[in-house]
């Protein structure tokens, strides 16, 4: 009972420091100070380093020797290949989401849907990129593919706690979101996969001029 109960703290732990990161919280560069992290979430050390080597793995910090944890600061290049990932996996889950939807799926993708277009009037970047995230990670879902699924989340959050601003007009990227989601509520899987390449494409473009 005991390990069940340590794993479920970690988790939580994890959890929270990921939201930390993805919020921006906790900034790109910045070093996680151990003992002030383990007295706001009111753990011990032990949950604590599990969620840190966890985090390490995802990529989304950098365990220095003798240094301690940062959260992990992608360079331009970095983005770059991350776009390059996600051109090829996103546009796969888009078209196996088309070809596996169910009604009940549609109407939560709908929903995140209709949240990403209410965020447009709000000067709220954190939390127009959070809404943005999920309704990619709801498409992977919807594929059923769960390697595809983890894959993705890795690279999307990577992404998102180190890029500032918009790569896009946030209006653009409803526009993209709404042809995707028909794509996949009719049921056109190439359709929908040509999407979400184009979409992808045209952020990696943009982060391309930044160079």
């Amino acid at each position: 009972m005991y390990t069940v109960h340590r794993e479920e703290l970690s988790e939580m732990v994890y959890q929270s420091i990921k939201e930390m990161i993805l919020t921006n919280q906790l900034s790109t560069g910045e070093k996680i100070v151990q003992e002030k992290i383990a007295s706001q979430l009111g753990v011990s050390r032990s949950p604590l380093l599990a969620a840190l080597a966890k985090l390490d793995r995802e990529m989304l910090i950098q365990i220095v020797p003798r240094k301690g944890a940062f959260v992990r600061k992608l360079s331009i290049k970095e983005f770059i290949d991350l776009y390059e990932i996600r051109m090829r996996l996103e546009p796969l889950g888009a078209y196996e989401a088309a070809i596996r939807r169910s009604e009940k799926q549609l109407k939560e993708l709908s929903k995140l849907l209709m949240e990403c277009e209410k965020s447009m009037d709000r000067a709220y970047t954190n939390g127009l990129k959070k809404i943005d995230y999920k309704f990619h990670m709801k498409i992977m879902e919807i594929s059923e593919n769960e390697f595809l699924c983890r894959m993705v989340a890795t690279s999307n959050m990577m992404i998102m706690s180190n890029l500032e601003g918009f790569l896009k007009p946030p209006q653009k990227s409803l526009k993209d979101h709404k042809n995707i989601f028909q794509a996949i509520a009719s049921g056109n899987g190439p359709q929908a996969e040509q999407f979400m390449y184009e979409h992808i494409l045209e952020s990696k473009n943009n982060l391309k001029k930044r160079e």
